[in-house]
């Protein structure tokens, strides 16, 4: 496998929002995106609530955009969320690479394992874990690659139309992490 692009996390700010608003156009996206606590359409009253969470000594939402270094493009968005520092644990969500160009490159992967690092590192987490809708078998696929289980499967858990997802839940503890991170590539 070749190596992942290049990307940075840059702290995802109010100037963000717009672009943000404008890569997640359906109901289906918002929900894909952004989860059942989310209201389609995206607003910028939603994201500001989710960026008050990401303020403060001890925030528990740590919200990014994700970066092209050679570019300084803003190509996607990522959070760490439910930072719960009593049991040492966190949520990755709202993972989007919203350019359609840079899909299926590798940067959600070099984004989350960014993320993973600053969990396990600077926060000193113990567990991750994070929700994906199991048709998204790329992004399965991906989480699996970086050391998630699967975990459990919440079945019909959300209504879209007249037809219902299944989602799947996957954790990774820092251990593994730590594991995976000395084997050779």
């Amino acid at each position: 496998m070749s190596e992942p692009p290049a990307i940075r996390l840059e702290p995802f700010k109010p100037d963000d929002i717009d672009r943000l608003i404008a890569w997640i156009d359906t109901p289906e996206a918002l929900l894909q995106w952004g989860g059942p606590d989310l209201v389609f359409p995206l607003t910028r009253r939603q994201i500001l609530d989710l960026l008050a969470l990401a303020t403060g000594p001890e925030p528990s939402r740590i919200m990014y955009r994700i970066a092209a270094p050679a570019t300084a493009e803003v190509i996607g968005h990522i959070e760490l969320g439910a930072i719960d520092q009593r049991h040492r644990s966190a949520r990755i969500a709202r993972v989007l690479v919203a350019e359609a160009r840079w899909r299926g490159r590798g940067v959600a992967g070099a984004a989350i394992t960014e993320l993973i690092e600053l969990a396990f590192g600077r926060l000193g987490l113990n567990r991750l874990e994070l929700a994906v809708f199991d048709f998204n078998l790329a992004a399965i696929r991906c989480y699996e690659r970086l050391g998630f289980q699967r975990e459990g499967l919440r079945r019909e858990a959300e209504r879209v139309g007249d037809a219902y997802w299944n989602c799947c839940v996957m954790g990774l503890l820092a251990r593994e992490w730590a594991a995976k991170s000395r084997v050779p590539r």
